[in-house]
């Protein structure tokens, strides 16, 4: 069985919105802006796109979008209910996320996503980077459900580490 590695960086890249990526090119553009694949010791070439959606309680889903940065919890933007914008609080990141790719994907191949805060406990004093979000094996596209040809991925098994939210300390700049 084929494995493919799906590395989603989740603190900087997420934005609010129903959009998701659409350009692999894109992607990776904003990987390398962000100097992400050097930090990490990582070679980041997409082959599909992973579609990152936090589900919200009090609002729309938030979606991932690379190279946006995601509102920190507890503040209150602006967020659209039909053509009205109201004003909406996240807690973007709560978690747990979900998954999804787009592209050719071939039946019975599984994916592993792990996520990583390169930029711990600050981007200026990484200390103690790569902090483990996520580690999940066995990721396989759900029968029947697609959209625009994308194809939601479900977990067959436990995750190594289960979704531990991102938390940088008050103060802290961004994290990617």
């Amino acid at each position: 069985m084929k494995l493919a590695v799906l590395s989603s960086l989740l603190a900087l890249f997420l934005s609010i919105g129903a959009t998701q990526d659409t350009s692999l090119a894109t992607v990776k553009a904003a990987f390398d802006a962000a100097n992400i694949p050097n930090d990490i010791h990582i070679t980041f070439n997409p082959t599909v796109l992973l579609e990152v959606t936090f589900p919200e309680a009090a609002g729309p889903p938030v979606a991932v979008t690379a190279g946006v940065q995601l509102p920190r919890n507890g503040k209150t933007y602006a967020c659209g209910k039909g053509f009205v914008i109201s004003p909406c609080s996240y807690t973007a990141t709560v978690g747990p996320p979900t998954f999804a790719v787009r592209g050719n994907i071939r039946r019975g191949q599984t994916f592993l996503v792990a996520t990583v805060d390169p930029d711990a406990p600050t981007p200026q004093d990484p200390t103690v980077a790569q902090i483990r979000h996520l580690l999940a094996p066995n990721f396989v596209l759900v029968d029947g459900n697609s959209r625009h040809h994308t194809k939601a991925l479900v977990n067959e098994t436990a995750p190594i580490s289960p979704w531990q939210q991102p938390t940088p300390p008050a103060g802290s700049d961004a994290h990617r």
